[in-house]
């Protein structure tokens, strides 16, 4: 088989699981996830893990321009899922700290995820075909 043809049905069938999983809707899975995009989910994990971090190395981690992570943090700011303080070691940097609110976006978004990993590797009942999936995952990941 040549690499092309790989592609294709490679692109294929990521096509087929992302329509099935619905991942470009996460309302569809949890009504606390309505209007909050992939984009929005990333900034908030950001603030969740690295609350130390700034507004700087937040938009370095989500690959965007300052523009675009301006209006991320105004709409999640506007919708109390997060807040802008100065950074207590750079006051000229600001610190992302997420709510009460912000906190159970994020809790539901954790359990989303489980769901849908766990209907993915239901798909692979066999623990033998699972192991070597996320093997191969793992390796396609760090690669990426």
């Amino acid at each position: 088989m040549s690499l092309d043809r790989d592609v294709e049905e490679l692109n294929a069938a990521l096509h087929v699981l992302l329509l099935r999983l619905n991942l470009a809707r996460l309302d569809l899975w949890s009504d606390k996830l309505v209007g909050i995009s992939f984009l929005d989910l990333h900034a908030l994990s950001f603030a969740e893990e690295k609350p130390d971090h700034t507004l700087a190395e937040m938009r370095e981690f989500l690959q965007v321009p300052q523009s675009t992570l301006t209006s991320i943090i105004d709409r999640l700011e506007k919708r109390e899922l997060l807040m802008r303080t100065i950074h207590p070691t750079d006051k000229r940097s600001y610190r992302i700290a997420l709510t009460e609110r912000g906190l159970d976006v994020q809790r539901e978004h954790h359990r989303v995820e489980r769901m849908l990993m766990r209907k993915i590797l239901d798909a692979l009942p066999d623990p033998d075909d699972r192991a070597a999936f996320l093997k191969l995952f793992r390796k396609i990941a760090r690669k990426v």
